[in-house]
């Protein structure tokens, strides 16, 4: 059987959802859900007009359900960037759509402090708007397929909780300068 790589992260995601269902159904009041809107900036890859990286705002929804030890994660993110050049191209402006599919380990500090670690697959959509001489072109790019790693530090007050993390999105282990990176600030509450 011959899987594309978005249907292999969603079987896989689809897994992870099964057994922390399994692990709920032994402990239900271990097994959480939570809702996180998001908001924050990234630094992404351009390769027009020429290589270098740009950093914009981003938001976003993160949905989370399982154990501490291992949760299934699915966030959907959306950033806007605009860059003014002096020489042809006048203006790009690029717009991102990212789709992550993955897992959460939480590591309980006390009470009131986590740390979470996050993994998974990542698809990109990105379309872009460049202006020359007055005239706009339109390109939407192919779908990219990336992985990801995330840390991050949360604080808990009762249902509700306020996590600050940074994310890799891995694009080129040879080339570092392509990777992206994603800081966030979210505020979840919990189900």
């Amino acid at each position: 059987m011959n899987l594309s790589t978005f249907q292999k992260y969603f079987l896989f995601i689809t897994f992870l959802f099964m057994s922390s269902y399994s692990q709920a159904q032994r402990g239900a009041k271990d097994f959480t859900y939570t809702i996180q809107p998001l908001l924050g900036f990234e630094t992404v890859y351009r390769s027009t007009p020429r290589p270098h990286t740009v950093t914009q705002t981003m938001y976003g929804v993160r949905l989370t359900g399982g154990v501490d030890l291992l949760s299934a994660e699915i966030e959907y993110t959306k950033s806007t960037g605009s860059e003014n050049f002096q020489t042809a191209p006048e203006k790009i402006t690029s717009t991102d759509e990212k789709l992550k599919l993955g897992g959460r380990s939480v590591f309980r500090l006390s009470d009131l402090f986590n740390m979470s670690v996050r993994f998974g697959g990542q698809a990109k959509k990105t379309k872009e708007e460049t202006t020359n001489a007055g005239v706009v072109t339109t390109e939407e790019k192919p779908i990219e397929y990336t992985t990801y790693k995330k840390t991050a530090f949360e604080l808990h007050l009762g249902k509700m909780n306020v996590s600050v993390g940074t994310t890799v999105v891995i694009k080129d282990v040879n080339d570092m300068e392509k990777n992206e990176v994603q800081n966030t600030i979210a505020i979840g509450f919990g189900i």
